[in-house]
């Protein structure tokens, strides 16, 4: 080896280990960088905690990277697509973390991040504008939805009470509204001012909805009293002008004045239907029923008793006319025989009548304090007739047209004939009998008049003219 060679390795030998020096100097660097030991070698035990201010990872081409850093409002985490926009990003600060999710243009289409202490969400549309936000409060979250130009549409909230929906008008005015209460749930409607128009709600566990008018005022109400349904009508004064309700014995509509008192009623019940008038103090003027399959109307008295009755019978149709004490005091119905028209006393006895018998003819009778006929007139096919009775309808008198005139006979307190004055042939007849035996007639005949006088068994005793 010749000086010269040696000379040239000794420079060798220096610049080598001055490399080697540097490279124990920047593994040192790079061991500190990311945590390791730098007094000792590496053993398969170590582990790496990288400190670094910005990390970024691509793929081999160079695209689609994953970046971290932290800067003065914290860390982040940046994911980037093959184009270098950003698709995802998630940060953390002193206020919290956030993450936001963009679209293929780079814009956000999903946002989460804290403020004050709430978290909040936001959804974008296709281009990037605001649709739907979700957030948390002091009170409970909300839900929000808006239109193309970030105008609110609806949105949802809890509270203490319970949640609440809320849908806007396009001015941003709450036109309904779904929300709870301690009685349950309440639904909301109104007009595009905001003012409120009807309500839908529960009421002591029944369901009550309520309509307003445009003053404010309520005009129409449906709910439950008791165990009936009702729907009622109101005036802008919120007095009731009409209640419609359903009941266990049939529905029933009531129609109120302008203090609210009932003036008009409509009815059902097991036995029909009833439609009735009232006056201003409540007391019914005219109703009409139906009873049993029976129509009826009546019309009352001021003091409201019966003043007239119309209604059916069996056998026809009844009119009934009362007096002002609610007692009846004339009839006018049909019978088995035809149509009849009577009079009451105060006692509610028919003491007059007119009405047909049985051969259809007429008949006229006054009846006694017994309801006993005393006195008729009839009409039958001979012609017409006057009939007095007494006690237990015993005829005392009568007078009665026959085939040859007029007759007028007279009867004892029994019944039995005791008089007879009639028309007989052409002439007139006057007999009078005695135990219901002939005693002695007066008659006229084409000879002139006569009498006879005969005795117990009928035989004469006596005449004028003398018989032959």
């Amino acid at each position: 080896m010749t000086k010269g060679t040696m000379k040239e390795e000794l420079k060798e030998l220096k610049e080598l280990r001055a490399q080697v020096g540097e490279l124990r100097q920047e593994l040192k660097l790079l061991k500190g960088l990311l945590g390791l030991p730098t007094d000792r070698l590496l053993a398969k035990k170590d582990t790496l905690d990288l400190a670094c201010r910005s990390l970024s990872v691509e793929d081999v081409r160079g695209k689609g990277s994953v970046r971290i850093l932290v800067d003065e409002n914290g860390p982040h985490l940046v994911l980037h697509d093959t184009r270098g926009d950003v698709t995802v990003h998630l940060g953390g600060g002193e206020g919290g973390g956030s993450l936001c999710l963009n679209g293929r243009d780079a814009e956000p289409r999903v946002e989460l991040w804290i403020e004050e202490d709430q978290g909040n969400v936001l959804v974008c549309g296709a281009r990037g504008e605001p649709r739907a936000g979700l957030k948390g409060t002091p009170t409970g979250g909300v839900i929000s939805v808006v239109d193309a130009k970030g105008k609110p549409q609806a949105f949802m909230h809890g509270s203490e009470q319970g949640g609440e929906v809320h849908v806007l008008s396009r001015k941003a005015l709450s036109v309904a509204s779904l929300r709870a209460t301690d009685d349950g749930g309440l639904v909301a409607a109104h007009d595009p001012k905001g003012n409120l128009r009807s309500i839908l709600t529960t009421i002591e566990s029944n369901g009550t909805a309520l309509v307003l008018g445009k003053d404010g005022a309520m005009r129409a109400a449906m709910g439950v009293a008791g165990e009936d349904g009702v729907v009622s009508a109101y005036h802008p004064r919120d007095k009731s002008r009409a209640v419609l309700g359903a009941s266990r014995e049939g529905g029933w509509l009531h129609v109120h004045d302008t203090s609210g008192k009932t003036v008009a009623l409509v009815g059902g019940s097991d036995e029909g239907g009833c439609l009735s008038v009232h006056d201003t103090d409540g007391v019914e003027c005219a109703a009409v029923r139906s009873v049993q399959g029976t129509g009826a109307i009546t019309i009352a008295t001021p003091e409201g008793k019966p003043g007239v009755l119309l209604s059916v019978t069996p056998h026809g149709g009844i009119l009934a006319a009362y007096a002002n004490d609610g007692k009846p005091a004339a009839v006018m119905d049909v019978q088995e025989n035809g149509g009849r028209i009577g009079v009451t006393s105060d006692d509610g006895q028919v003491r007059a009548g007119l009405t047909r018998d049985s051969e259809g003819g007429g008949l006229i009778a006054a009846m006694g304090d017994d309801g006993g006929v005393q006195a008729a007139l009839i009409s039958h096919k001979e012609g017409g007739r006057i009939t007095v009775m007494g006690p237990e309808n015993t005829t005392l008198a009568a007078m009665a047209a026959t085939p040859d005139g007029g007759k007028v006979a007279i009867y004892n307190d029994l019944g039995i004939l005791r008089a007879m004055l009639h028309v007989l042939d052409e002439g007139g007849r006057l007999d009078i009998q005695w135990a219901g035996s002939p005693a002695a007639f007066l008659a006229a005949d084409e000879h002139g008049g006569g009498f006879v006088a005969l005795d117990p068994e009928g035989n004469v005793r006596g005449s004028v003219p003398d018989g032959d």
